[in-house]
């Protein structure tokens, strides 16, 4: 089966890897911003000292973990993984911040918080080695080869693209009078719909493309053949 790599598959992957890890610091940064809002509601700052300890500490670990899953399975739907992963972690923040649970005893804060906050930290490690390991089996041609650190180079700014949109999140939010919680509710749709493209519309390999293409292409044959008379 033909594998074959065009430039606009490449700029496919480069953009939609891209804005993967940009959502992963929208996230973190957005969350950042609205720290100071979570210790007027409850939640004490010993408590988030201790989310951005057991964050760094499965995001450090996880990293390795993560790569071996995208070694193992569907590279691009463990990507996308990573992202719903996000998604729900933030959005049980903002649950546990809104009902009263920030409030509660101390055992029932730190196990919800620091729960959601370790498990966010293996989410948000799927997208470096994934992504990267993605990229990599695009950016295989002479002319990428010739241009990698030109390419990685360029592919590495999603990082501060996502630090930038953050505050530009919070900036709006704060203009709309909008509720606290959009500050993190916003990260949250985007990570669940670019979750979505990884999953459903990132081809993990030149080979897996090559391989979902022929499948359409032997479903449409199926449905224009027309079945001869006896």
């Amino acid at each position: 089966m033909s594998a074959e790599i065009t430039l606009g598959m490449q700029g496919w992957v480069y953009f939609v890897t891209w804005v993967q890890y940009a959502a992963n610091h929208v996230t973190r940064k957005c969350y950042t911003n609205v720290k100071n809002i979570m210790i007027e509601k409850g939640l004490s700052k010993l408590v988030l000292g201790r989310m951005d300890f057991v964050f760094m500490l499965t995001y450090a670990f996880g990293a390795p973990l993560a790569g071996q899953l995208g070694d193992t399975y569907d590279s691009s739907k463990v990507l996308g993984i990573g992202l719903y992963g996000s998604a729900l972690c933030i959005f049980l923040l903002i649950v546990g911040v809104c009902y009263g649970v920030a409030t509660a005893g101390a055992l029932v804060v730190n196990s919800y918080f620091l729960s959601v906050y370790l498990i966010f930290g293996f989410f948000q490690a799927i997208g470096g080695p994934v992504g990267t390991a993605i990229m990599g089996n695009w950016m295989a041609t002479p002319g990428a080869k010739k241009n990698r650190g030109l390419i990685y180079g360029t592919w590495t700014t999603h990082q501060y693209f996502g630090n930038i949109v953050a505050p530009v999140i919070i900036i709006g939010c704060n203009a709309a009078h909008a509720k606290w919680w959009w500050g993190l509710m916003w990260p949250v749709v985007i990570n669940a719909s670019w979750g979505m493209v990884c999953y459903y519309a990132l081809p993990r390999s030149p080979k897996a493309a090559a391989k979902t293409k022929q499948m359409a292409a032997d479903l449409k044959n199926g449905f224009n053949t027309v079945p001869e008379e006896a």
